[in-house]
């Protein structure tokens, strides 16, 4: 139960609580994607599955294909839909 909540908790940090004065005490070019890779390495498939839709808006869609196998591979299955989308539909 106590790992469920921290999985939940990188990715609740990841889209609410960091701005860009947290930014710059912790020295991150994008806090956000920090809190996001850390949800993915505990577990959790939405951190992988935000990482790939902020690269695939960035346009970088060798990146974002990455990140939507890595949450497909965690059984985020809302990736399976949004991998083939196009950005802005």
């Amino acid at each position: 139960m106590i790992e469920r909540f921290r999985v939940g908790a990188d990715v609740y940090i990841a889209n609410e609580v960091c701005t860009p004065t947290l930014a710059d005490k912790l020295f991150l070019s994008n806090p956000a994607a920090y809190w996001y890779r850390q949800a993915y390495e505990n577990g959790d498939g939405t951190g992988a599955f935000n990482l790939a839709i902020d690269k695939r808006d960035e346009g970088n869609f060798r990146a974002a294909v990455s990140w939507f196998k890595k949450a497909i591979a965690v059984n985020y299955c809302e990736a399976c839909i949004d991998r083939v989308r196009p950005p802005g539909l």
